[in-house]
C-alpha cells in the first residue's frame, strides 16, 4: 500500500480547499454575471437617437502594483468632440486602489475630479466616488519577473481573462451659471474579456491582444443631473500591446447610448476613439 508524506497530506488537503471554494463560489458569479447582463440591457424601448457625437479620447494611467494584494492607479483622461461647432471638452484624474482577498475577487475604490466644458455658456465641475467589486470568471495567478525587476501583477494564468465588474459612484456636479448643484446615485455593471493574440498569456512582454467589454449605467433614485452625455448603456472594442512591463498602449472604439439633460432630454449616441498609454513603475 502507498505511503504518503505529510506534504502530500497537506497538498491533497490544500487543493481539495480551493476546490470547495471555487464551487461555492461558482453560484455567486453566475448571479453576478446576469445582474450585470441586466444592468446592460435598455430598461424599455427608445426612440431612435435624434443626434450623435463622434470624439477622441486619450488616456495616460500611471500603474503601480504594491504587492501581491494592493494596486495602485492613477489616470489622467481628456476627451475632445471633433463633430459639432460647439464642441464639448473635458478633463479628469481618477485615483484607483484595488484590493485581491482571493485570486477570483477584487475590491475596488475610486475618487474622480474633472472638469467638462458643456458648451459656450457653461462648464461643469465633478467629483465621484466608486466603490465595486470584480469577479474574476476564472482563476488568476500573480506573475513577478524578478529577474526583470518587476513588481508583482495579477494576471489571467490562461490565454485569456473575463470578469464582471459592479461599481456603485455618488457623483457630485458644480456648474459656472446659476445652474443648482446636483448629486446623484448610479449603478453601473461590466462584463469584460480580454484574449491574448501571440502568446501563451496575458503577462508576456510582447503580447497582442484583444480586449472588449459591455456596460450598462442604472441611476438609483429620481435626480436627473444636468450632463452633455449622461452615459446609460457602453460598448467597447479594442486592441492592445504590452511592449515591456512598463510601457502597455491600447486603442479602444466605444459606443455610448447616452442622454443629453442640460435642457430639453434627448437620446444621443456617441462614438469615441479612445488612446491610452500604461506606465507601470
Amino acid at each position: 500500500m502507498p505511503m504518503h508524506s505529510p506534504d502530500d497530506r497537506q497538498g491533497n488537503q490544500t487543493a481539495r480547499r480551493v476546490m470547495r471554494a471555487e464551487f461555492r463560489a461558482r453560484p455567486l458569479l453566475v448571479l453576478v454575471f446576469l445582474c450585470a447582463v441586466t444592468a446592460a440591457l435598455p430598461l424599455h424601448a427608445q426612440e431612435p437617437p435624434l443626434d450623435a457625437s463622434e470624439q477622441i479620447w486619450a488616456n495616460l494611467i500611471l500603474a503601480r502594483p504594491m504587492s501581491q494584494k494592493l494596486y495602485l492607479e492613477y489616470d489622467f483622461e481628456g476627451a475632445y468632440e471633433t463633430s459639432d461647432d460647439d464642441p464639448f471638452k473635458s478633463l479628469f484624474g481618477t485615483g484607483m486602489v484595488e484590493y485581491y482577498p482571493k485570486r477570483w475577487l477584487d475590491l475596488t475604490g475610486e475618487l474622480v475630479t474633472g472638469f467638462s466644458r458643456l458648451n459656450a455658456e457653461e462648464d461643469s465641475f465633478e467629483v465621484s466616488m466608486r466603490l465595486g467589486t470584480r469577479f474574476h470568471l476564472g482563476n488568476n495567478v500573480f506573475w513577478s519577473w524578478l529577474p526583470k525587476k518587476s513588481r508583482p501583477e495579477i494576471l489571467s494564468k490562461k490565454r485569456y481573462s473575463a470578469g464582471v465588474l459592479l461599481r456603485l459612484e455618488h457623483r457630485n456636479f458644480w456648474y459656472s451659471t446659476d445652474r443648482p448643484s446636483v448629486a446623484d446615485l448610479r449603478f453601473r455593471g461590466r462584463i469584460e474579456f480580454k484574449l491574448a493574440l501571440n502568446k501563451p498569456n496575458l503577462g508576456t512582454d510582447g503580447v497582442w491582444y484583444l480586449m472588449t467589454d459591455l456596460e450598462g449605467f442604472m441611476p438609483v433614485g429620481n435626480d436627473e443631473t444636468a450632463e452633455r452625455f449622461a452615459t446609460k448603456g457602453r460598448t467597447r472594442f479594442g486592441i492592445g500591446y504590452r511592449r515591456s512591463y512598463k510601457w502597455r498602449f491600447e486603442i479602444l472604439a466605444q459606443r455610448d447610448k447616452a442622454r443629453e439633460t442640460l435642457e430639453e432630454p434627448k437620446d444621443v449616441e456617441a462614438y469615441m476613439i479612445d488612446l491610452r498609454v500604461k506606465w507601470f513603475f
